[in-house]
């Protein structure tokens, strides 16, 4: 806990000295407090490097990581981060903004293999179809008190089918 103090006594001495640049955006408290433990335990993780200034330091880059990307994606990417074969020293945030884009890109490449997003998408205009095709959404349509023509929604398969006929 006092290194969390030493973190935000340094932000508190950069901004009333004006080293901190101002056009930056800022986390929430409870999570640069957030941001600030899990640096602490990265710190730990490597207990032979003198990190007490890398770490004031790194905050502020960090910070602006989560600012970008997200609080979850920087706590993932420094998860992986730690477990990573040949990672002996602290990461530092360059390191840690490619891992987000590595894992960003995994991830990518694991849903246009499985067609997640596509059948997710085919899916979610399935139960709207089928919910608009209910006599409950149809009345309600006509509770509207505009003469309403029957509403469907036609997937890629129904439009081809539409044309051709």
């Amino acid at each position: 806990m006092a290194d969390l103090e030493k973190l935000n006594q340094v932000q508190l001495e950069r901004a009333l000295s004006g080293t901190e640049p101002l056009s930056r955006g800022h986390l929430r408290s409870e999570e640069l407090e957030h941001l600030g433990l899990l640096l602490n335990q990265m710190q730990v993780r490597y207990p032979s490097q003198d990190q007490e200034e890398t770490t004031e330091g790194f905050l502020a880059d960090f910070e602006q990581l989560a600012l970008r990307y997200s609080l979850r994606e920087v706590r993932e990417a420094l998860a992986e981060l730690r477990i990573k074969p040949g990672q002996k020293f602290f990461p530092r945030p360059d390191e840690v903004a490619e891992e987000i884009v590595l894992l960003r890109e995994r991830r990518t490449q694991e849903a246009l293999r499985s067609g997640g997003w596509a059948r997710e998408w085919r899916e979610h205009m399935r139960a709207i179809e089928a919910e608009r095709a209910t006599p409950e959404y149809q009345e309600w349509l006509a509770s509207l008190g505009k003469p309403v023509a029957k509403v469907t929604v036609l997937t890629g398969r129904k439009r081809a089918a539409r044309k051709r006929a």
